[in-house]
């Protein structure tokens, strides 16, 4: 049977593997390249703040706000 320890000791070593894959790699310098690019983190942070309004409109039932958002999203 296996104890924490040798069960932690082998995630750790799995997790590892997995952080050194070269599309893991390939897809943390495309990540960096997309966060620098002040397009992109502008477009990004208005389609989370139109997020979060679409949820709210939907949990106090507003569903014409709701519909209206879901029309922005589409044009972003």
């Amino acid at each position: 049977m296996y104890n924490k320890d040798d069960v932690l000791n082998q995630a750790d070593n799995i997790a590892n593997k997995i952080k050194n894959l070269d599309t893991i790699k390939t897809y943390q310098q495309i990540e960096a390249q997309i966060h620098q690019n002040q397009t992109i983190k502008t477009k990004m942070d208005m389609l989370k703040k139109h997020q979060k309004q679409a949820v709210n409109f939907q949990n106090y039932g507003k569903q014409n706000a709701l519909e209206q958002s879901g029309t922005y999203h589409s044009k972003v």
